[in-house]
């Protein structure tokens, strides 16, 4: 199967994957396959064990939370709509403050090849 940021897709074997339309580019996919992050307007950024299907962490921040990316199999970055860039430790959901932006942050992405990290408003 393969997918397409122009069509609709769906695909079911035991587990689903619809991705019917979005506004900007696909959900943060982990270098490492059981692991899945998702962000929320909820604040929070949970990361699952995707075989076990369980929480394995939670990350809290005082707005809505709009991107996440990783970096390594023990560190993130989260940013959102409080014009903040978050380190994520995800070995103990410590985070810390890496930057600011003069309004939302709508984008985080590291770049394996270059070895840089990347945030846009």
């Amino acid at each position: 199967m393969s997918f397409s940021l122009t069509s609709r897709t769906a695909a079911s074997s035991h587990t689903s994957l619809r991705l019917w339309s979005h506004r900007r580019s696909p959900p943060p996919l982990s270098p490492f396959p059981r692991i899945l992050s998702v962000v929320s307007w909820d604040k929070t950024v949970r990361l699952y064990d995707a075989d076990a299907n369980v929480l394995k962490r939670e990350f809290m921040h005082p707005g809505a939370v709009l991107d996440c990316c990783f970096h390594d199999d023990s560190s993130g970055f989260s940013a959102g709509a409080d014009h903040t860039v978050w380190r994520l430790v995800l070995s103990s959901s410590k985070e810390d403050v890496l930057g600011r932006h003069d309004g939302p942050v709508r984008c985080v992405e590291y770049s394996y090849a270059a070895d840089t990290f990347i945030s846009m408003d």
